[in-house]
């Protein structure tokens, strides 16, 4: 089936389920980004593969009125950029090459239009200097920053993005989230799991708090990480604050 290129994105979830945890999620994420914040087994990796149409899933989901499973794979990925959580790259290519597969929906990895997608991806991420580098050679932080570029180079008007940033160090956990909110103020949609509620709260425009599989809470992030909600998923509490911000305890600490 094909579905026209949507211009104001619209991902729908409605009553969707998947895997052996996330049942009943009924949300409309719309242009903007979205952070999705959860303890470790919440359900957030396999939430995201099913908005993506890369798992099975129950229920609907629709980017722009089209089920997304049944769109052609080809034509779902240029509608949708994935960056999974871990991806093993376990044959020799040199950074460039890995980011040109992110040009592969389009068909124009070897024509121009493909060449200028991948500069400006590997541009965007900071990875231009390792061009010529072979991927198995690189540090773990580098090479996040390589598959973050394949997924650029897609220029879908959905990225959906794994924990982009918990391999990268402070500088480039900024930078990276200062470029996601970039790509949504261009009137992207993009959904980011991250991991950092901080980081989480100072550049999402809206912040979906999974736990057990469900939504635990969504909203602004100042309205989504309320002391409620951050004991409750979280088991924290506020013990107090200092120069950099409130100090969290484990509630079971005293």
């Amino acid at each position: 089936m094909n579905a026209t290129f949507p211009e104001k994105p619209i991902l729908e979830a409605r009553d969707a389920g998947a895997g052996a945890i996330v049942r009943g999620i009924s949300l409309t994420l719309e242009s903007g980004l979205t952070g999705l914040a959860g303890p470790n087994g919440s359900g957030k990796t396999t939430l995201l593969r099913a908005l993506a149409g890369v798992a099975p899933h129950s229920g609907e989901i629709l980017l722009n009125e089209q089920a997304v499973h049944e769109l052609q794979p080809s034509h779902r990925a240029r509608l949708v950029a994935y960056l999974p959580q871990i991806v093993s790259v376990s044959w020799p290519v040199c950074a460039t090459d890995l980011v040109a597969l992110g040009r592969l929906p389009h068909g124009d990895r070897d024509r121009d239009s493909g060449h200028e997608a991948v500069k400006r991806a590997m541009e965007a991420t900071g990875i231009s200097h390792l061009a010529d580098r072979q991927v198995d050679t690189l540090s773990g932080g580098e090479r996040a920053r390589v598959l973050l570029a394949r997924a650029l180079a897609v220029e879908a008007p959905v990225l959906i993005a794994d924990e982009p940033i918990a391999a990268l160090d402070p500088r480039y956990q900024i930078e990276t989230m200062q470029l996601l909110r970039g790509i949504a103020d261009s009137g992207k949609l993009v959904i980011a799991a991250i991991h950092d509620l901080a980081l989480a709260a100072r550049y999402s425009d809206r912040l979906l708090i999974m736990n057990a599989g469900g939504i635990a809470a969504d909203g602004p992030p100042d309205e989504a990480l309320n002391e409620d909600t951050i004991q409750t998923v979280f088991g924290l509490r506020q013990a107090g604050s200092d120069r950099f911000g409130p100090v969290w305890e484990y509630m079971e600490a005293r």
